[in-house]
């Protein structure tokens, strides 16, 4: 597993994740927090989350990101 972290300027730096990190755990469905008005897909959405589940070669995982708009309904990105 590697951890990316995103910031202005530059590529991000990949790290390797510690032992301690129970992938298991972090599976299913995650809830909006915390709003970024930069971001189109969240525009005029309400209901924004992300479906994170463990890929058959058990080593990455695939994210499913949708949210509520109110003037299109359900919207995948």
């Amino acid at each position: 597993m590697v951890q990316a972290s995103s910031h202005k300027g530059g590529c991000p730096t990949f790290t390797q994740m510690g032992s301690e990190f129970d992938v298991g755990r972090y599976m299913g469905r995650w809830y909006e927090v915390v709003r970024d008005m930069y971001i189109p897909f969240e525009v005029l959405s309400s209901c924004v989350n992300a479906d994170y589940t463990l890929n058959k070669d058990g080593k990455s995982i695939s994210v499913h990101n949708k949210g509520y708009n109110a003037l299109l309904g359900w919207k995948d990105v």
